[in-house]
């Protein structure tokens, strides 16, 4: 479903040969930083993936404060889309956003005390441009926009020699040990149980961090 409205461009849909998303995502990011990798499908190997690239804004949040593309803005948020996309429906998709919201967005919302981080509380990006591989099928799709001189990017990606298939390289990693031992990790997960039962909260998610080499 199109939640942004039409798109102020005309869009451009286009079969392109099929290679090896991972590949193609990880040449992608030699020309566009901001990117991302999707995957899904309903079975042990994802059938479909998807790769969005070359977003038209990148909005974040840090203190209650909105940025976009790194600049302070008064703006608000639907104002920004609806500079790129106007109203009404459309049956294709016209973009969307994607990335994440922290948990120091809770500081913001609610007065929580958390610690400091060093990446925004929130973090998207405005995508119009993606590929969409069906892995089953051997397909790949581009949806963009006409202005977006695709020919040449995609020209620096093959360029780049992308293989049909990935080499089948055997992945060796080395266990160093544990954030927390068994008898403290154990003893957060009663420290957990406690405010679960007080009615603090009505989830918690433990972890312990492993490490490798």
């Amino acid at each position: 479903m199109n939640v942004f409205g039409q798109l102020k461009k005309t869009r451009v849909y286009r079969k392109l040969a099929y290679f090896n998303p991972l590949e193609v995502f990880s040449r992608i990011l030699e020309f566009s930083k901001n990117a991302c990798l999707f995957e899904y499908g309903g079975t042990r190997e994802a059938r479909y993936s998807v790769v969005l690239f070359n977003p038209e804004h990148i909005f974040s949040s840090s203190g209650g404060k909105l940025f976009v593309d790194g600049r302070k803005t008064t703006q608000s948020l639907s104002d920004l889309i609806n500079s790129v996309c106007g109203s009404g429906d459309a049956a294709n998709f016209t973009g969307g956003l994607c990335g994440y919201t922290g948990f120091n967005y809770a500081s913001s919302v609610q007065g929580v005390k958390v610690h400091k981080s060093v990446f925004p509380d929130a973090e998207y990006g405005f995508f119009t441009e993606c590929l969409v591989f069906d892995n089953f099928e051997k397909t790949c799709v581009y949806y963009g926009s006409e202005d977006k001189d695709f020919d040449a990017f995609f020209e620096k990606i093959m360029a780049a020699g992308i293989a049909e298939s990935l080499p089948e390289n055997k992945l060796e990693c080395i266990g160093k040990g544990f954030h927390y031992s068994k008898q403290g990790f154990e003893e957060l997960v009663l420290k957990a149980k406690e405010f679960l039962y007080s009615g603090d909260v009505f989830q918690l998610v433990v972890s312990n961090k492993y490490f490798f080499d």
